[in-house]
């Protein structure tokens, strides 16, 4: 089973520009995904701020 760790970054606004010029310099490669969320009829997973992604 694949696992995923997803991180989001709050960057300052007077560090965007530096952050992409480093983000430019990697070599990486674009994908698309595409994901749906799915909860219990109750949204019990809503309620316990988790989250089903397929």
């Amino acid at each position: 089973m694949a696992y995923e760790i997803e991180l989001k970054f709050r960057i300052p606004a007077a560090r965007v520009a530096a952050v992409r010029r480093a983000v430019n310099t990697l070599s990486a490669r674009q994908i698309r995904l595409a994901a749906r969320y799915v909860d219990t009829p109750g949204q019990d997973l809503a309620a316990a701020r988790s989250a089903l992604r397929l």
